[in-house]
């Protein structure tokens, strides 16, 4: 077997430089990886939250967070497969938070549109 085989996730090719580029405070590096899986961190947030506003949060999360955790990204897996996890795990624990909240909107009923939320005698 060649050396290159027996590596864990051998990096597609550029891929070492990007991550030195993006290490180095690369802002065009950083453009160019926003402007290649913008679009797809997008459709897999919106899998897992119900609003494409929270999908978009999401993804800006994510994109922060690969700032953040890129001096500990040790290469066993590819940036792109990286970055994505950062995505779903975010996205699942926003998911989660949201199904366990109600919107505030929901809890008035029809019924009591026409009453004062509070009694007129108290004012």
């Amino acid at each position: 077997m060649a050396e290159a085989e027996l590596t864990p996730a051998a990096a597609p090719a550029g891929e070492a430089e990007l991550i030195a580029a993006l290490r180095g405070g690369d802002e065009a590096a950083f453009v160019a990886l926003v402007e290649r899986y913008q679009s797809a961190l997008l459709r897999v947030a919106q899998m897992y939250v119900a609003s494409r506003a929270a999908a978009e949060d999401v993804v800006q999360e994510t994109w922060l967070g690969l700032l953040q955790g890129l001096g500990r990204f040790e290469g066993r897996s590819s940036l792109k497969t990286w970055l994505f996890r950062i995505l779903t795990n975010r996205a699942k624990t926003r998911g989660q938070r949201e199904s366990r909240s109600v919107a505030f909107s929901a809890l008035a009923g029809d019924e009591d549109a026409d009453e004062p939320a509070v009694d007129p005698s108290w004012f």
